[in-house]
């Protein structure tokens, strides 16, 4: 899952003096030193294994439940999920020093950034573009209430808008 491996490497960061940084609890808080190699391919190994397994199956998991009818009860695994997952990432950097640097926001907007590839930030200006189009279509195309059409014509705006300047950003500050 090429999608997802960049947000992994994103985590890790080689300062000027060789450290390499660990941002396991985000990239707007403090890093953690990394000592070995070793620890860093343990600590890797574990975010590339949630983020090529857990987080699809999590979505997926979320889609079933969703249309099950049962959210509330649904959720338990996944609460469950995460405080294990917390309890187990805790667990690996709790010896580990804290690195006080913080990335400053223009370390962090081109991390971000380049999480995605080309593709998927072209993918998401098309569903953007789409879903508004549908929109602005929608009260030509319908003999329904215009109050209902009023309605769903503004959650596809409020949908499609969003994407469309998400992807746009992404596709203009991506580095090739």
């Amino acid at each position: 899952m090429g999608l997802f491996k960049n947000t992994t490497d994103v985590l890790f960061r080689q300062t000027e003096d060789g450290k390499t940084i660990y941002y396991g609890k985000g990239l707007f808080k403090k890093g953690y030193i990394i000592d070995s190699e070793e620890q860093k391919e343990k600590i890797y190994k574990y975010h590339n294994r949630i983020n090529t397994f857990v987080v699809p199956l999590g979505i997926g998991y979320a889609f079933f439940v969703g249309l099950a009818g049962a959210p509330l009860l649904g959720t338990i695994p996944i609460l469950l999920l995460g405080l294990f997952l917390y309890f187990k990432q805790k667990k690996l950097i709790e010896e580990l020093p804290v690195y006080e640097e913080k990335l400053t926001i223009k370390e962090t907007k081109k991390s971000i950034v380049n999480i995605f590839p080309k593709w998927f930030t072209i993918f998401i200006m098309i569903i953007g573009t789409l879903t508004i189009v549908m929109a602005l279509i929608l009260p030509f195309t319908l003999d329904e209430n215009m109050e209902d059409i009023t309605v769903t014509m503004g959650l596809l705006l409020i949908m499609g808008i969003p994407l469309l300047g998400i992807g746009w950003y992404l596709y203009k500050n991506k580095e090739s």
